[in-house]
């Protein structure tokens, strides 16, 4: 999962987290099971395998709200795997103590992700950093702004200032309709992907 995690390669991070989970749950139950009295009591009572069974799902559900910041979906997904309805109270439980101890210290794995992919999504909480800043300290007075159809010299003189990260888009209105990001010029640069107007001209002659 750590080297597949970042590649195009669909890998998945879904189910290499429910097999950590449950392996995590499973040497707790053996660790319990070997090191202390509650073990060797439940195992006299031969009902450890339904002890390991719950220990697996609560180290999955665990590990899954720990980096996914899942809940209700997830409590559902280990409701409908476990087939047990005593599970469901330390299910919550474990899913609740899992989400605030993450988020005393990170963002979620996608979040996360699409922060390093550079991705606008706007999140539902302001981060407290982010609270006394008004838009006058991020705006700038002198807008430089593309239209939807723009020339390469337009492109590459709003490029060429260094202060702005994302230029606003513009109809044939003066209405803006959307934002778009440096890095998406420079790749759409880099791509060759323009448009040509020749071509359509010549479509609308024939």
């Amino acid at each position: 999962m750590t080297i597949t995690y970042g590649t195009n390669v669909p890998a998945g991070l879904f189910l290499p987290g429910m097999i950590v989970g449950s392996a995590l749950g499973e040497i707790l139950a053996k660790t319990l099971k070997d090191h202390t009295e509650y073990g060797r009591m439940r195992e006299e009572e031969q009902v450890y395998i339904n002890t390991r069974k719950h220990f697996v799902v609560l180290g999955c559900g665990a590990v899954l709200a720990g980096y996914t910041r899942m809940t209700y979906s997830l409590a559902v997904i280990l409701m409908e795997t476990s087939q047990s309805l005593s599970l469901f109270i330390p299910i919550i439980f474990t899913i609740i103590v899992s989400n605030q101890v993450g988020a005393l210290f990170t963002r979620s794995l996608y979040q996360r992700a699409c922060r390093g992919k550079q991705m606008p999504i706007l999140i539902d909480k302001v981060p407290r950093p982010c609270k006394k800043i008004i838009a006058e300290d991020l705006m700038a007075r002198d807008l430089v702004t593309l239209k939807c159809v723009d020339t390469l010299e337009k492109i590459e003189k709003a490029l060429n200032n260094g202060n702005h990260h994302g230029f606003p888009v513009i109809n044939s209105r003066g209405d803006c309709i959307g934002l778009i990001p440096r890095n998406y010029i420079i790749v759409l640069l880099q791509k060759n992907w323009f448009y040509d107007q020749s071509m359509e001209k010549s479509e609308n002659l024939n």
